[in-house]
């Protein structure tokens, strides 16, 4: 066999070189935001994670973050500083997707960005990548009010610029943004994160930096700093209106299924999962044998064998999992083994479980399953009413509480507004009804809110399930204190 020609092999060596560096190129230099992985690939979030680079996970308008809705020309126009037709191309696209809170946003920050005045800047901190239902459901409410605030002239006509950070419930990388936000002179103050976890790992660079922080989801009983607030109530009260609630209706043998790590691939341990398990656990005037503290991110859990065991030892089985996803579907594969019990234990869980997604795919097996949520779409409450009407359906807590959040923070504006400003007027805190998502907003010396929780029930029904559910939340006549 002959040998190719030596002009031949050296043609194809260098076709090869140059293929190598393009690749090379389209890896390392171009100002990629998507990886080649569909970002809705709960397969590939772990690696999709870690090859986000940290200043694409910051966004007033320069880059998308969600990917449902191409808005090319609006991120274009808005890098270009031509807010004006930012403005447009940004309007267009909110009308094409009405649920969509992100573009809302970057509409809101391009008529900001036309004033003369530099907008007052506040950051929230999402999981846009892993947790995108919760990431809307917040964004959302912060839409709400950032619209309301800016529609009437923001205060002395300076309006109001958010900054969308995605930390992907990550708490490592929650830390990295935190300190990127704290080293941000413009950003007056945050709203986030959303798991407790990550707030928590975030705390000491806010703390550090004078960074006023009001968390809209984090209930953890042990985030505390002078600089913290929250909109919802804490793991302990949640708890004790939970334990309250079971013992008086007579569930007095209990099993708690809870998440020490924040994630099946997560070493952090989950905040909020352990808080509320141990405030529950001291809450409860009836029994909860140790045995029965039962951990469903350890390696060994198996979700048949563990309700198997607990037959005619338990009343019922409470659930506080953590915001994981692999977690959420481990909980409803204890749901769907209680189902197939001759007689199923009674089901209550934490708020981490209120979901459209666990509606969908837990479907006849969470029927009855009774949750402590922070608020309910009640309709004397006038937000209820408008919220339904600007995203098309009803809204979750998440969403309420974050325009709370947002709010509160707007109320605490002042001409020459500044970290420190901000911090003392949010300390004197008072809305109203007509200020908030429905209930007054006052916070306590800790930071914590002042409005008690409120349970809800998984019941069979089409008016305002998610589509694919035949399930939806109603709320149970029942008053926590």
């Amino acid at each position: 066999m002959k040998k190719p020609p030596k002009k031949l092999i050296k043609f194809f060596s260098i076709i090869g070189i140059i293929a190598i560096v393009i690749v090379l190129w389209e890896l390392f230099c171009r100002n990629i935001i998507l990886p080649i992985v569909a970002p809705n690939d709960p397969n590939d979030l772990n690696n999709l994670n870690q090859i986000i680079p940290l200043e694409n996970r910051f966004s007033v308008g320069e880059r998308r973050l969600f990917y449902e809705v191409n808005i090319q020309n609006g991120i274009e126009a808005f890098n270009q500083k031509k807010y004006d037709d930012a403005e447009e191309y940004f309007r267009e696209a909110v009308e094409a997707n009405r649920s969509d809170p992100e573009v809302q946003i970057y509409l809101n920050n391009s008529q900001a960005r036309q004033q003369h005045q530099e907008p007052f800047v506040l950051a929230t901190v999402v999981p846009m990548d892993t947790k995108e239902n919760n990431a809307k459901a917040i964004l959302r409410g912060i839409a709400d009010a950032q619209t309301k605030f800016n529609d009437n002239n923001g205060l002395n006509n300076r309006l109001l610029e958010i900054m969308i950070v995605n930390d992907s419930n990550k708490p490592e990388i929650s830390q990295q943004v935190a300190q990127r936000l704290a080293n941000n002179p413009s950003v007056l103050g945050v709203i986030g994160h959303n798991s407790s976890s990550s707030t928590k790992a975030a705390l000491p660079e806010y703390t550090q930096a004078n960074l006023p922080v009001i968390s809209s989801t984090s209930t953890a009983t042990d985030l505390s700093s002078y600089i913290f607030f929250r909109t919802v109530p804490s793991n302990e009260k949640l708890a004790s209106c939970l334990a309250d609630y079971a013992f008086n209706n007579d569930l007095k043998e209990l099993a708690i299924f809870y998440t020490e790590k924040a994630g099946l691939n997560i070493d952090a341990v989950s905040a909020y999962s352990v808080t509320i398990k141990d405030d529950f656990a001291e809450n409860f005037r009836g029994s909860i044998e140790r045995n029965n503290l039962i951990d469903m991110s350890d390696p060994s859990f198996n979700p048949e064998d563990k309700v198997q065991s607990l037959i005619n030892k338990v009343d019922a089985v409470v659930f506080f999992p953590s915001t994981d996803e692999e977690i959420i579907k481990i909980f409803l594969e204890v749901a769907k083994a209680n189902k197939e019990l001759p007689q199923p234990f009674q089901l209550l869980g934490g708020d981490t479980i209120y979901n459209p997604e666990v509606l969908i795919d837990g479907d006849k097996v969470v029927e009855k399953l009774i949750l402590a949520v922070p608020w309910f779409a009640d309709k004397n409450y006038s937000y209820t009413e408008r919220a339904e009407k600007r995203w098309g359906g009803q809204v979750s807590w998440r969403t309420a509480t974050s325009y709370d959040s947002t709010q509160a923070f707007i109320h605490a504006l002042s001409p020459n507004a500044t970290r420190e400003t901000i911090l003392n007027n949010l300390r004197q805190t008072n809305l109203l009804k007509d200020k908030t998502s429905g209930e007054p907003l006052r916070f306590f010396g800790d930071g914590d809110r002042n409005t008690p929780p409120i349970l809800v029930q998984v019941v069979q029904g089409t008016k305002n399930a998610p589509a694919g559910s035949n399930y939806t939340f109603a709320s149970v006549d029942y008053e926590c204190e």
